[in-house]
């Protein structure tokens, strides 16, 4: 999905955002929207909102020597999801429908994240909306399909926080599916998305094959990731890729996927004619 001209402003605002937690001063602040508009009037015509953002808060990063930003903001989310976690964890295993409630879950999940500037994020916000979740688009029934033959499943990660609601997928998935699961989390820091460090924080059990994408970028941009990763990515039986950054780089992809996550934004929400804020199971088909 190339990135819209309304993706600018977004993402400067995560600019400011980033470069003031990281105490940058005023002076250092305007050389860094300066180097930000630079960055994105050079962007090529097919380029991706996530990967123009990892490349500001690159610069932002190198010009502020702050490695981690978020750091501290990470941790919190993931503290909080954790208190929540277990009382969830009940409602999908009384659930009848325990398979659709841990993915709806881990949907809502994707309201945790501090790239979308204003976004409501607390995890308190999934147990107090949990009855009413609804997949707007739903190809539930079509993954199902297909879990039940998989030998192998691919779960792209995306923010931290919402990482510990993407347990309830593995809980079931453990108990219910033959498959074994890979969990693929960022190369690096990045805004709040979860690295290595925050999924080990996240509890994720150790039956789970953990790596990383390669990359420091807010989705699985496949033209940064490492060989490792590619090798997973395409031999993989079934590929699940939760949140809106990975869809807005791997929509269209070479391969079947499927996406999971929250259509928080218009120029998404409009892209996909849905209302803002749906929650989305989208199968991507090759060349789709």
């Amino acid at each position: 999905m190339k990135m819209a001209p309304a993706c600018r402003t977004c993402i400067l605002e995560q600019a400011v955002t980033a470069a003031k937690i990281s105490g940058a001063t005023d002076a250092l602040l305007s050389r860094i929207l300066t180097r930000s508009r630079e960055i994105l009037d050079t962007a090529g015509d097919g380029a991706t909102a996530p990967e123009v953002a990892a490349d500001i808060h690159r610069t932002i990063m190198e010009l502020t020597g702050n490695p981690d930003p978020y750091r501290s903001r990470k941790r919190k989310s993931t503290k909080e999801a954790l208190a929540v976690l277990p009382q969830i964890q009940e409602m999908v295993r009384k659930s009848p429908d325990p398979l659709r409630l841990s993915l709806l879950s881990a949907a809502a999940g994707n309201i945790i994240d501090f790239g979308v500037p204003s976004l409501v994020v607390s995890p308190w916000a999934i147990l107090e909306e949990i009855d009413d979740l609804r997949f707007h688009h739903d190809d539930l029934p079509l993954l199902e399909e297909e879990l039940r033959s998989a030998r192998t499943i691919l779960y792209l990660a995306d923010n931290a926080g919402e990482l510990v609601f993407d347990r309830l997928f593995f809980d079931y998935a453990t108990a219910h599916l033959p498959a074994r699961i890979t969990l693929a989390v960022r190369g690096g820091p990045i805004i709040n998305d979860a690295t290595k460090k925050d999924a080990l924080e996240s509890k994720v059990d150790d039956h789970i094959n953990l790596i990383d994408t390669g990359a420091s970028v807010p989705g699985a941009l496949l033209s940064r990731a490492s060989d490792e990763f590619l090798e997973i990515f395409h031999e993989s039986d079934v590929v699940i890729s939760k949140g809106q950054g990975n869809f807005e780089v791997l929509e269209g992809v070479g391969r079947t996927l499927y996406f999971i996550f929250k259509a928080k934004c218009d120029v998404v929400s409009d892209y996909l004619k849905v209302p803002k804020g749906s929650l989305m199971l989208l199968q991507n088909r090759p060349g789709s």
